[in-house]
């Protein structure tokens, strides 16, 4: 167990976030164990958020393509 672990998520995740509107253009999302702060750059302001499993990357579901 690592204490105070934080970890921000992708580009490609906080643009889906955005486009679904979970947050607002201000904000970026990090991960603190297992919860999601969404977090103001403006204003540092922090609330917690629910996120849908399906707006999250899932790495082993990428696949590539041949050509």
């Amino acid at each position: 167990y690592i204490q105070g672990v934080i970890m921000y998520l992708s580009e490609n995740t906080q643009k889906n976030l955005r486009s679904a509107g979970v947050i607002s253009e201000n904000e970026v999302v990090l991960q603190e164990g297992d919860i999601y702060v969404a977090v103001n750059v403006i204003n540092n302001h922090r609330r917690i958020v629910s996120i849908d499993k399906t707006l999250l990357e899932n790495k082993s579901n990428a696949k590539l393509l041949k050509g």
